[in-house]
């Protein structure tokens, strides 16, 4: 009953690592407009 339990938890913790993969590159490309904008001191279309 506890192993099935941790499979159960395994795969949504690989669920939630898919959806924080996605949102870390949207992530990735807000920072670099982030650095942008900080490098050329005015807004950066994002």
């Amino acid at each position: 009953m506890h192993y099935k339990h941790k499979k159960r938890e395994l795969s949504e913790n690989m669920h939630l690592d898919d959806q924080t993969l996605h949102s870390h590159s949207e992530i990735a490309q807000l920072s670099q407009c982030v650095i942008l904008m900080k490098l050329t001191s005015r807004k950066a279309p994002c």
